[in-house]
């Protein structure tokens, strides 16, 4: 539950005062795209210091302790108000003579259908919830009395005239003053938390992941009392709030309160339970897993009003069972740390699938799936299991487990999930925490014929349509449920999607002049293979040296640039140009500062296979420097330099970074695998001997197993032909294991060896693998035959000649290739094509005497590195025109080319900037680019002072047809002249300029009511004569909202030639 009804409040205030206070004034201030922004309420109170400590946390919280935490301690306060007696030692009559104390721990730690039980359950065994208890008293337990009577926290009414008008924060506040205060006091007693048994804990031990905050408070307030009933805006209502008015120190340091939970205890004997098969009684733990859900970031999936659809009792963070609590969806699971990429995997094709139900015990592998969606959704497929409360006894169908009865023996009537079957949610991935509390459905459960969701999941028979998806449910079982998936929307869910460009550093407006500093920003979507942004500013003399460059980010300030002189500085997304962000900075007039270092800037990218023995190679695309340091890593260790790393056996399972930095740039830039490494897959070799000996069709299989380097992996082998088995699983012996068959009849015979590992010892390291080779029965085996080393090649490598040694009899010698795009072979010639890999076999016929024998190895064809270096530029002198740009290609193969030439472009404007500047390359179009790691190497343009007769040149722009240089070695093409674009209206005109209107001063701590006071705004904008120049359509453009000082400024965008800059 979340404080309500006072935004109402605040907007309405703030609509009717800016109408009689507004003022409109020009000014220039930040601009950013307009985003959603929640209102915090607003609260006079908190010109009170002690009610500074006392805030509301809105959506969403970030589940700041789920993950990592093992064990969490739930401190629970009682309270009592003023002049009630006290009451948590009292005996509750007619329920086992339990005592409130007793009956909450029940709830909380000892049930098995408690809040800790449920955690461990819904977090799969990662969240393990104490409740521990703080007393006002260090003698016995006893509760916290309240400064004021029950009536004070509820409306004010005939009965109740003691009670609040209006709305109940003020009262709500004075409650949390008052407890918080009366905890303090007993804590600085020396008071401290203990068990039921009175096991004292250490409040150091109240803070499980060390963020020098108490995991989670809980005030349980006396039974309600009919006569003051409360609402979802009363302090008596349940609700989740943060306060960090309390402190105590601790041997680890200073610990502070931080997230609470506010509920009410239950006596009335009929909303009491017994445990089934046992004397436990306990209360309905609904409300307190509701609420501890929000300790862990989970967020309300009802809305504002109430309303549980479209969720209802998929969740209990919308609507929850009584008395036992329903299982929530892997999504939460999966936002809270629970789940994980090994729990929850993608579809991405067609097909047939199975999952396993939901348990409330310990689970591994695939719990879930999702498919695309468009819009940033995704659905997501869990199977929920409704029939045996030995699956899971939260989400069993009350006809299917045992009756539970009340204190008072009465049949307690229980709702629960109606069937087993597939459950299907879309949700809004924006968010980690999906959130229905705000109107926006974030999670959305899908098909149903009853208005709780209790009917939701689909079952045998019944099909899930949604986003082009059809799932249809063929199989259920306790142990599994089976579906296909279908449809058209694997097509479209690889699209591109941009959602935003965020600037994110510098965090500064003030710069200062003769300085250089680097912009970052952050494209956000989803399938995103370019993430890059193009920088452009406007303002600021770019003749006297004032540039960024459009891809790296770095800004320089030109040393001579006036002050107060304002800058814009854009960046827009190179996927999808509409998508952009911007900031404002100005020109201090601070001295000149020593230029800041350059930032490494570049696309780190990992190639080769990625499984142990296998080498992996490290490639830097569009790089600002060619001085790079590699440093490979797992995890935080150190394990190897240079551009390549061979995979080890301590590898699998990890993943692989590599850490890029350069001797003349500042930072690191690095890229990591895109799977965790695998096991390799061990060579399997089959010989067949026949000795003069034996008789009839006894033949000797021996197989061998060879690993890395020559590793000899622990495991089994087992023999078939076909899919007879010849022998058991016979374990190797230094890589070798022999088996004596006699064979069916003579002649050919197809013979498999499977090895499987042991996983332990080397074996872990390979997976399972065989291999098949045809034999004949009856006649010799032929002495050792071998295949000539091979070794690896490279794209563009000559073709090379095949031998074979050993052998018996008159066989002829063949060589065959089990990829010929890779290699392919002409009588003993092989001849490279691309690159890949593709295994050779050299075989020596049977003749009248012997068999058949083969030999085969695996070649690996590498990708050639090609360097497109951007030629340097040197000695320009100033004023002239920009020279053509020109490139060298080193190490194109085979009479590759670029059909289209790379992209050269440089920071300067033109040639009156003195100095080096960056001669930036990338793209382009090389056939067989495939076949090739290519790196890009920047040139640089160095403008010096040139006479006076050159001079007259400064304004000369080249605007640079492309050339070709004729082949693949080189090509060029000058610096592009760029047109400017009104990025509100979309215009296109030479300049744009930026109106901002000012209001002033509703502000609340930085945070506008944007909602709100728009109609107000515009009407305002409308009416003010320093616009009656500019059309009406301008006047919507209303771009975003934000604070300078105690003033609300918007701007709105129009082409220069609306309104001439020097009219305003």
């Amino acid at each position: 539950m979340k404080i309500k009804n006072f935004s109402k409040y605040l907007a309405i205030f703030l609509s009717v005062t800016l109408i009689l206070q507004t003022f409109v004034s020009v000014v220039y201030a930040t601009e950013k795209k307009t985003q959603p922004q929640k209102i915090i309420s607003f609260n006079q109170l908190e010109k009170d210091q002690e009610l500074s400590k006392i805030k509301e946390v809105m959506e969403p919280m970030g589940g700041d302790n789920g993950a990592s935490m093992s064990k969490l301690y739930n401190l629970v306060v009682f309270v009592r108000f003023k002049g009630e007696p006290e009451y948590i030692n009292d005996k509750i009559s007619g329920a086992g003579d339990i005592t409130p104390l007793c009956l909450i721990d029940n709830t909380y730690n000892n049930s098995m259908y408690s809040l800790k039980k449920y955690y461990q359950a819904i977090s799969n065994q990662k969240a393990n919830i104490e409740t521990v208890y703080l007393s006002a008293s260090d003698k016995d337990f006893s509760s916290f009395e309240l400064a004021n009577q029950r009536g004070y926290y509820a409306p004010k009414s005939k009965i109740n005239p003691d009670g609040y008008e209006g709305s109940g924060e003020w009262r709500r506040n004075s409650l949390v003053i008052d407890w918080t205060t009366k905890v303090q006091d007993a804590i600085n007693s020396g008071i401290k938390p203990c068990t039921v048994d009175r096991q004292t804990i250490n409040f150091a031990d109240l803070d499980s992941n060390g963020d020098g905050r108490i995991d989670s408070i809980t005030v349980i307030l006396p039974t309600p009392d009919p006569k003051y009933a409360a609402d979802v805006n009363s302090p008596l209502w349940a609700y989740k709030w943060n306060t960090s008015r309390i402190s105590v120190h601790t041997d680890k340091g200073n610990l502070i309160s931080d997230k609470y939970n506010q509920t009410s205890l239950q006596n009335n004997v009929k909303a009491i339970y017994k445990e089934p098969n046992g004397n436990s009684y306990f209360m309905n733990p609904g409300t307190a897993i509701h609420e501890m859900g929000h300790v862990f970031g989970l967020q309300d999936l009802y809305t504002q009003n109430g309303n549980a659809y479209p969720v209802y009792f998929m969740s209990p963070m919308a609507k929850y069972f009584s008395p036992i609590v329903q299982f929530m969806t892997a999504r939460e699971r999966q936002a809270a740390g629970w789940l994980d990429d090994e729990n929850i995997k993608p579809i991405t094709q067609a097909g047939t699938y199975t999952l396993q139900p939901m348990r409330d015990s310990k689970q591994n592998g695939t719990m879930a799936y999702t498919l695309e969606l468009s819009g940033n959704k995704k659905l997501y497929l869990e199977y929920r299991y409704s029939d045996d409360k030995m699956v899971n006894r939260f989400d069993c169908n009350p006809e299917k487990r045992e009756k539970i009865y009340n204190a008072v023996g009465n049949e307690v009537k229980m709702a629960g999930l109606r069937k087993s079957g597939l459950l299907a949610y879309v949700v809004d991935m924006r968010s980690k925490f999906p959130s229905n509390y705000y109107g926006s459905n974030q999670l959305e459960v899908i098909g149903l014929n009853y208005n709780t969701k209790t009917d939701a999941p689909r079952t045998v028979g019944e099909t899930i349509s949604c986003g082009g998806y059809t799932i249809d449910v063929t199989a259920l079982t306790d142990d599994k449920i089976s579906f296909t998936v279908s449809g058209d929307g694997f097509a479209s869910n690889t699209k591109p999607i941009v959602t935003d460009v965020v600037i994110t550093s510098p965090t500064g407006t003030g710069f200062a002049k003769g300085s250089v500093n680097q912009f970052t920003a952050e494209v956000k979507g989803t399938n995103l293979t370019d993430k890059s942004v193009k920088w452009s500013i406007s303002g600021g003399n770019f003749k006297s040296g004032t540039v960024i460059d459009e891809k790296s980010g770095v800004l320089k300030i030109a040393a001579d640039e006036p002050e107060n002189t304002d800058i814009r500085v854009t960046a827009t997304s190179n996927t999808n140009t509409s998508k952009y962000d911007s900031k404002l900075i100005r020109v201090k007039k601070d001295s000149v500062v020593n230029p800041v270092p350059i930032p490494l800037t570049g696309t780190v990218v990992i190639d080769g296979t990625m499984e142990y023995g296998k080498t992996l190679s490290c490639t830097v695309n569009s790089r600002n420097s060619t001085q790079l340091s590699y440093q490979w890593k797992r995890g935080d260790a150190n394990i190897g330099i240079g551009t390549t790393y061979t995979l080890k056996a301590d590898d699998i399972g990890h993943i692989i970074s590599c850490e890029v930095s350069a001797n003349d740039r500042s930072g690191k830039i690095s890229g990591s695998t895109t799977s965790k490494i695998g096991q390799a897959l061990a060579h399997v070799g089959i010989y067949v001997y026949q000795n003069e000996t034996q008789q009839g069709n006894q033949v000797t299989l021996t197989a061998t197993v060879t690993g890395v380097n020559g590793e000899k992996p622990n495991g089994t082998i087992t023999f078939k032909e076909g899919q007879t088995f010849i022998s058991k699983a016979l374990d190797l012996v230094d890589g070798k294991a022999t088996y004596l068959w006699v064979a069916p009849s003579a002649g050919k015979h197809s013979i498999t060896a499977e090895f499987i590992p042991i996983p332990a010892g080397t074996g872990k390291n390979y997976r399972n693998s065989t291999l098949t080779e045809t034999f004949d029965v009856g006649k010799k085996e032929q002495s050792k035959f071998n295949l000539s080393a091979i070794g690896n090649k490279t794209y563009g490598d000559s073709s090379f000649m095949l031998t074979a040694t050993g052998g018996s009899g008159s066989g002829a010698i063949t060589f065959t290739s089990s990829d010929p795009t890779v290699i392919s072979i002409s009588g003993t010639k092989a001849t490279i094509h691309k690159a890949g890999s593709t295994t050779i076999t050299a075989t020596k016929a049977a003749d009248s005497v012997y068999g058949e024998i083969s030999s085969s190895t695996k070649v690996e064809v590498s990708k050639k590195t090609v360097t497109i270096k951007a030629d340097d530029k040197l000695n320009v002198k100033k004023g002239t025109s920009l020279p053509t740009f020109t490139y060298k290609a080193d190490g194109l193969v085979n009479g590759d080319r670029f059909t289209i030439h790379p992209v050269m472009s440089t920071n300067a404007k033109d040639t009156n900037a003195l100095g080096e500047h960056v001669i930036s390359i990338q793209g382009g179009t090389l056939n067989n680019v495939e076949n090739y790691n290519i790196n890009y190497v920047y040139g640089k343009l160095v403008i010096v002072e040139g006479d006076e007769s050159s001079s007259n040149g400064g304004n000369n722009r080249n605007s640079g047809s492309k050339k070709g240089s004729g082949g693949g070695g080189g090509g060029s093409s000058t610096a592009p002249k760029k047109q400017t674009v009104n990025q509100s209206t979309g215009e296109k005109s030479t300049a744009t300029t930026k109106l901002i209107v000012e209001l002033k001063p509703w502000v609340y701590k930085g945070i506008v009511a944007r909602a709100q006071v728009s109609a107000v705004i515009k009407r305002t904008v409308q009416n003010a004569d320093i616009l009656w120049k500019i059309p009406m359509q301008y006047t919507y453009s209303i771009f975003e909202l934000t604070r300078i000082n105690d003033k609300i400024i918007f701007s709105i965008f129009y082409p220069e030639n609306v309104l001439k800059v020097s009219e305003k």
